[in-house]
C-alpha cells in the first residue's frame, strides 16, 4: 500500500515537472545561484561577479538586464521570491504554455532592469525576481481581460479582485521599503501585461490594425529602453564616461564638465571617489568599469 502511495506520489511529481518545466527550472537557478553567492548573506562583490545589474555596467554588459533576476540579496529574499514563483508559476505556464512562460519570465525582468536602473542610483546593484514574478501578474490580469466577454467582466469575481489587491499592497510596501526598487516592480508589471496582452491570448478574437499597431508600438517602446539604459544620456555615468574621453580642453569635454558640476558632481572628484570605492566593492568588475569609464579596453 506504502509503495502504491509512494509511487503515485512520484508520478504527480514527475508529471508536474513535466507540465511546468520552465517554473522549475527557474526555481533551481535560484537556489544554485543562492549558494554560488551565500545563501545568507551575499556581498555586494558575490552578487556583481554573478551578474547583478548596475546601471554603470548595462553598456558593456547588458545580459545584466536578464542575469540579475535569479540572484537575491538574501535567504528572506530568496524564500519570498521562491515561494511566489512555485506558486503562481505552474498555473500560468499550463495557461500559456512553456516556451511562452520562458519569454514571459525574461520580458517582464528585462522590463523590470531597464526601468530598475532608469530610476535608481547607476552603482547600486539590482538583483531579484520580483520584476519577473510582478510581469506573471501583469500577465494574469491580461488573461482574464482577454478571456472575459468584456474587458472588465474579470472585476466582477473574487480572485480577480484578490489578485489587484495583492498587485497593490505590493506596490505599496516596496514604496515603503528604501531598499525595494518599486520601479522594477512597475517595469516588470507593465510588461508581462503588455506583452500577454498584446501578443500571446488572444483568445476568441482575431487581431485587427489596433492590434498591430500596439504591438509594433510596444516593440519599439520595448528596444528603444533597453538601447536607452545602455546609453542613458542624461545620467551623470554617461556624461562622466564622455568626460573622461573626450580630448582635453574641447568644446565637448567642457560641456560634459558643465553638466556634472550643474548637478553638485565635479568630474574630477567624482571619477577618484569611483576609482576609489569600485574596486573595493565590485571587484574585478569594478576594475573593468573604471577602464570603461576611461575608455580603456582590457
Amino acid at each position: 500500500m506504502w509503495r502504491e502511495g509512494l509511487m503515485s506520489g512520484q508520478r504527480t511529481l514527475f508529471e508536474q515537472l513535466e507540465e511546468t518545466p520552465c517554473t522549475w527550472i527557474v526555481a533551481i537557478a535560484y537556489g544554485t545561484f543562492a549558494v554560488l553567492t551565500d545563501l545568507v548573506a551575499p556581498t555586494t562583490r558575490a552578487l556583481i561577479e554573478h551578474g547583478a545589474a548596475a546601471g554603470l555596467l548595462i553598456g558593456d554588459e547588458p545580459w545584466r538586464l536578464l542575469s540579475y533576476a535569479f540572484l537575491h540579496g538574501g535567504l528572506l529574499h530568496l524564500g519570498f521570491n521562491t515561494y511566489f514563483l512555485v506558486l503562481v508559476g505552474p498555473q500560468l505556464e499550463r495557461a500559456i504554455g512553456s516556451a511562452r512562460f520562458a519569454l514571459l519570465y525574461a520580458v517582464a525582468a528585462v522590463g523590470g532592469a531597464v526601468a530598475g536602473t532608469a530610476f535608481g542610483s547607476p552603482v547600486t546593484p539590482l538583483v531579484g525576481g520580483s520584476g519577473a514574478l510582478f510581469g506573471m501578474m501583469g500577465a494574469l490580469v491580461a488573461l482574464m481581460m482577454r478571456r472575459g466577454r468584456t474587458q472588465l467582466e474579470f472585476l466582477a469575481y473574487h480572485p480577480a479582485r484578490s489578485l489587484l489587491t495583492l498587485i497593490a499592497a505590493n506596490l505599496l510596501l516596496g514604496w515603503m521599503l528604501p531598499m525595494v526598487s518599486n520601479s522594477a516592480h512597475v517595469g516588470g508589471l507593465v510588461s508581462g501585461f503588455i506583452l500577454v496582452y498584446a501578443f500571446l491570448e488572444r483568445g476568441r478574437q482575431r487581431i485587427d490594425w489596433m492590434g498591430r499597431v500596439t504591438q509594433a508600438s510596444f516593440v519599439t517602446l520595448f528596444v528603444a529602453a533597453m538601447l536607452w539604459s545602455a546609453a542613458p544620456v542624461p545620467r551623470w555615468d554617461w556624461q562622466l564616461r564622455a568626460w573622461a574621453v573626450a580630448p582635453s580642453g574641447s568644446d565637448e569635454r567642457r560641456t560634459h564638465e558643465e553638466w556634472l558640476r550643474a548637478h553638485g558632481m565635479p568630474p574630477r572628484a567624482l571619477f577618484a571617489e569611483l576609482r576609489a570605492q569600485l574596486p573595493q566593492t565590485w571587484g574585478p568588475t569594478g576594475e573593468r568599469a573604471i577602464a570603461s569609464l576611461r575608455g580603456e579596453t582590457r
